[in-house]
């Protein structure tokens, strides 16, 4: 009861007069049987327990995303223990084609449960580790340049090999990688890496690509300790078992999921000068033109500049040689940063090429890079010091270049990368504050470091070399990392984080059906759906991933990766799944039966049994007696829904009255005979059950007119004709034993010729009567549940009967009910005369209904008489 204990005015909500009661759905229908793929139930990766609720789709296309298509004819032990078995049988690889049939006849909303035999697989794929980067942009054999889709793991002198084709550049059996490159510079800007050679062979965009780290098989399952280092580093797992109808080589199935596991960038983060130890800021501008390689620089000011301060002129760094002065400084190349070598111009004996073009000999010529301009100096000729242009670098110990006239000598000197072009005055120059701090070596301040996130793997990257770390703590912008940093770090240097991505790929015939791109998966659990397993798993449709033991979320070298292929067999990027199968010459009719295993548990037929919304159900083509009692049992047990049996194909009129008679009940419908369909992927017509193609008759009539409306009088539709010709004389036999059947008529099509139920009982022989009784009754237990635990007393009871009265009211105004008002279609009794006080005492409200359903004209009879004239008298 409300409360008032102080003066005031109370508003307050009053519930009173009746409740909507709003009808069910009475079209919902729930089928079993064998499909291409589908849900295999279970939580855990892996799991082909088959427990799990059907699956809802809404059209055919649906249904082939989801399940896949028509199923091929299984081989002929198969067939033939199935097909001629007459009652446990039945021909499970025609559900693809009654699901069609029913969205084609008006099915809207369709649970489906899919059928596999216990000993069925799942597909799998078990990765190595190693590191690959794609080629994005295709490249010619003469390039020495190439654009990749990462850059981890790269740097300046990076050894790397070239797969091209399916091939290793360069493989030979001594050297079954192929050809070394090695990097002479990146831009991570545009993911370019240059080359200490041309290529030599024309690369394409996403077929090829360029092997980081060697990859590593596997290790394969064997007793005792595992081997060091284990390399099993995440197992694929399809979604489902079976082998996904990939394609054929010769008698071998590959199924059709592939998976592609690759890094990459999760964010990119500007570090930091540490303000302790990096000093302060500066800036100034150049106040005089500077020439190409000019070492002094005329600045406005060297305030804050310091020698061996590096600075940023034009995105390029130098260190400042010596003090300052006034108004100038002098600059340098970075130490490290360009590349250098002993050359030696004796080689080739110093020959004069065409156009002053001369070889020499280096000590490092894997540095440079074709178009480079290097600077040559401590040459016994002078007509070699300066700065000249690189040729072509065609190994690793020579190069060319060109210089006008330059003429044939011998020496030795020290080549130096080119460092800067022509600056004009106004140029800024920045100084770049050091980024390390010797008194917490394992320590760096960086631009929005709250947006990292604990165990994050990083790479630093100083634009000459880099090294990975994992993040152990971050407060403000200091993140502490798992070890101390090995290079020096300025300002402006970048960290990147390495996170992974997944790609995964069903295809059947070459043609892919579906694709999925997980992106910014983390490495390690730090317990959000950002996990590389636990976003793949609750969010895949294709596969399951889990890790195994060498998986590692801290080291980048072992990466998980495509092991290596067989010998003789091509190097791809994609892993293809194998050894799923269906395995179903294993399929028996307990599979269909399912068990119980709770709620969300349970398998097959019982499986139905979480889906409320179902008023259908079917297991087309199959006529086993386990399976067809099955259903039954559950549509009598669960009251509102209603089961169509599918009788054995080619059965005689006397044969299908004999598999009828066993069958007595008041929720299920038998059609006779079976329907031929045409076969879209065998090209041909082949005849199944009916019950599909009725469901979705259901439905239309349901839909279209409502559930009083008989299912009957109905075009089958969808269908090239029905197997066998039924005429009156013999639907004379069938009708009064309650066998629905099938027949076609000149001018009128294929049409369902029947409307009765598979019962002894007269009360309930039509199926539109026991289907509106199923209506009203799970309308009003639905509508109804608000009663329970409420007082009952006269204004619950007036509640009660006005809420039953107003639905019952407009399902007679949609002429579900005989008569010609609604006292005469229905009656609501809820009060004193239709319970004790005994029952009051023991919390029971009876509520006593009464309805008068329309029965369909069944039998239409014109009496004609002849009439005559008669006289009258006069």
């Amino acid at each position: 009861m409300p409360e008032y204990l102080s003066p005031g005015v109370y508003v307050e909500e009053v519930d009173a007069g009746p409740k909507p009661i709003e009808g069910v759905s009475t079209s919902t229908t729930g089928m079993v049987g064998v499909t291409e793929r589908g849900p295999s139930g279970g939580s855990a990766p892996g799991d082909t327990t088959n427990r799990g609720k059907p699956v809802l789709v809404t059209s055919f296309a649906d249904f082939t995303r989801v399940f896949g298509g028509f199923l091929p004819e299984p081989p002929p032990n198969i067939v033939n223990r199935w097909a001629l078995d007459p009652t446990e049988g039945g021909r499970w690889w025609l559900f693809p084609l009654s699901v069609k049939g029913f969205f084609d006849n008006g099915g809207q909303r369709l649970f489906v449960k899919r059928v596999f035999p216990a000993g069925a697989t799942a597909a799998a794929a078990l990765q190595g580790i190693g590191l690959t980067s794609e080629v994005v942009h295709d490249a010619g054999a003469a390039d020495t340049s190439l654009r990749i889709q990462h850059l981890f793991g790269i740097q300046n002198n990076s050894a790397v090999h070239i797969v091209a084709g399916g091939n290793p550049i360069g493989a030979a059996a001594a050297a079954p990688l192929g050809t070394v490159f090695h990097v002479r510079g990146y831009d991570a800007t545009t993911g370019t890496i240059s080359l200490d050679q041309p290529i030599g062979q024309d690369l394409k965009a996403g077929r090829d690509f360029v092997v980081i780290f060697a990859r590593q098989a596997p290790a394969p399952p064997q007793p005792g300790p595992p081997p060091v280092p284990d390399t099993r580093t995440l197992t694929f797992t399809a979604k489902s078992v079976g082998d996904w109808g990939g394609n054929t080589q010769g008698d071998y199935p590959l199924n059709g999921i592939r998976v592609r596991m690759r890094p990459m960038v999760g964010g990119t983060f500007r570090i930091l000068g540490d303000p302790a130890t990096g000093g302060n800021a500066a800036q100034t501008s150049l106040t005089a033109d500077a020439a190409a390689n000019a070492a002094a620089l005329t600045v406005g000011s060297v305030a804050g500049f310091g020698n061996g301060d590096h600075v940023l002129i034009r995105g390029h760094q130098f260190s400042i040689n010596g003090a300052p002065a006034a108004s100038a400084i002098t600059i340098q190349p970075v130490a490290g940063a360009p590349a250098q070598a002993t050359v030696d111009t004796a080689a080739n004996n110093g020959a004069v090429r065409a156009n002053n073009v001369v070889t020499i000999k280096t000590t490092a010529a894997h540095t440079f890079a074709a178009g480079d301009m290097v600077v040559i100096a401590g040459v016994a000729d002078a007509s070699f010091n300066g700065t000249v242009s690189v040729a072509t670098v065609p190994d690793n110990t020579h190069f060319t270049y060109a210089q006008a006239g330059a003429a044939a000598t011998s020496g030795t000197g020290t080549a130096t990368q080119f460092w800067h072009a022509a600056w004009q005055a106004g140029t800024p120059v920045l100084r770049l504050r050091p980024a390390n701090n010797p008194g917490s070596p394992n320590s760096i301040h960086v631009q929005n470091a709250e947006q990292l996130y604990l165990n994050a793997l990083v790479e630093l990257d100083n634009g000459t070399n880099k090294e990975r770390f994992t993040v152990d703590s971050v407060v403000g912008d200091l993140v502490t990392l798992s070890q101390n940093l090995a290079n020096q770090y300025l300002e402006g240097n970048r960290m990147r984080v390495i996170e992974a991505e997944v790609l995964t790929r069903y295809e059947v015939d070459g043609v892919v059906q579906a694709e999925e791109h997980f992106q910014n998966l983390h490495l390690a659990d730090d317990g959000t759906m950002n996990f590389l397993v636990t976003q793949i798993n609750s969010n895949s449709q294709l596969v399951d991933v889990v890790t195994m033991p060498g998986f590692s979320d801290s080291n980048l070298a072992d990466f998980p990766a495509v092991p290596p292929p067989a010998a003789g067999q091509p190097d791809v990027l994609w892993q293809r799944l194998d050894g799923g199968d269906n395995h179903l010459e294993l399929l028996t009719v307990d599979d269909f039966v399912g068990v119980d295993g709770g709620s969300g548990a349970r398998t097959g037929i019982q499986a139905m049994e979480d889906i409320d919304e179902i008023s259908i159900c079917a297991a087309p083509s199959i006529w086993s007696t386990t399976v067809q009692s099955a259903l039954i049992t559950h549509c009598e047990q669960l009251r509102y829904r209603f089961v169509i049996l599918d009788p054995k194909d080619g059965l005689s009129i006397d044969g299908i009255q004999t598999f009828r008679e066993p069958i007595d009940t008041k929720y299920a419908a038998l059609y006779y005979p079976w329907i031929e369909v045409r076969d879209p992927s065998v090209r041909r017509n082949v005849q199944i059950g009916p019950s599909g193609h009725m469901a979705g008759i259901y439905a239309r009539v349901d839909v279209e007119r409502g559930v009083f409306k008989a299912p009957a009088n109905e075009v089958i539709d969808s269908i090239t004709k029905i197997s066998q010709d039924v005429n009156k004389r013999e639907q004379d036999l069938l009708n009064p034993k309650n066998i629905n059947a099938l027949r076609f008529f000149p001018n009128r099509g294929n049409r369902v010729w029947g409307a009765r139920v598979l019962t002894s009982d007269s009360s309930w022989k039509y199926i539109n009567v026991r289907r509106l009784f199923i209506y009203v009754e799970a309308s009003i237990d639905y509508g109804t549940q608000w009663v329970v635990f409420e007082p009952n007393d006269e204004p619950l009871w007036a509640r009660v009967r006005q809420s039953i009265s107003n639905f019952l009211t407009s399902t007679w105004r949609s002429g579900a009910l005989q008569g010609a008002k609604p006292d005469e279609a229905f009656f609501v009794k809820c009060d004193h005369t239709t319970m004790t006080q005994d029952d009051i005492d023991n919390g029971r409200l009876i509520c006593v209904i009464g309805i008068a359903p329309v029965k369909p004209a069944e039998f239409v009879i014109f009496r004609i008489q002849q009439k005559t004239m008669e006289i009258q008298a006069s």
